[in-house]
C-alpha cells in the first residue's frame, strides 16, 4: 500500500466492511486469512491459540485480538490470491474473488493500493 494505515483508519475501514458485507462472507475471509474469527459484537478480530481452540488455556492457548491494520494490509495486497497458499485455481474461484473485491470496495481504502 502506498500510504500507511493507522489504527483509526483501520477501525473505520473494518467497520465499513462489517456494515456493507454479509457477515458470513467476512467470517469466511477471516477464517481463510489466518484462521481468525469475528468477535460476537463485530468489533474485533479474534484468533484462538493452541491446538484445541475450545479448551486451550495458558501460554499455548486462549484467544488474542488480531490487528485490523494487519488484516487490511493483507486484504488490499495480492496475498488473498497467493497460489502457494490458496491453490493454483484461486484466481478462477468466482465466489472468493467476489467477496474479496466486495470487502476491498467496502473498506473505502482502494485508493491506498
Amino acid at each position: 500500500m502506498k500510504n500507511s494505515l493507522d489504527s483509526k483508519k483501520a477501525t473505520e475501514a473494518f467497520k465499513a466492511i462489517l456494515e456493507q458485507l454479509d457477515r458470513d462472507d467476512l467470517i469466511n475471509i477471516l477464517l481463510n486469512w489466518d484462521d481468525c474469527e469475528l468477535s460476537d459484537d463485530g468489533k474485533n478480530i479474534i484468533q484462538y491459540l493452541g491446538r484445541d481452540r475450545e479448551y486451550s488455556h495458558g501460554k499455548h492457548g486462549g484467544k488474542a485480538k488480531v490487528s485490523k491494520t494487519v488484516f487490511l494490509n493483507w486484504l488490499l495486497s495480492d496475498a488473498p490470491f497467493d497460489e502457494t497458499i490458496y491453490g493454483a485455481d484461486i484466481h478462477n474461484d468466482d465466489e472468493w474473488t467476489q467477496i474479496i473485491e466486495a470487502a476491498r470496495q467496502a473498506s473505502g481504502l482502494l485508493s491506498m493500493r
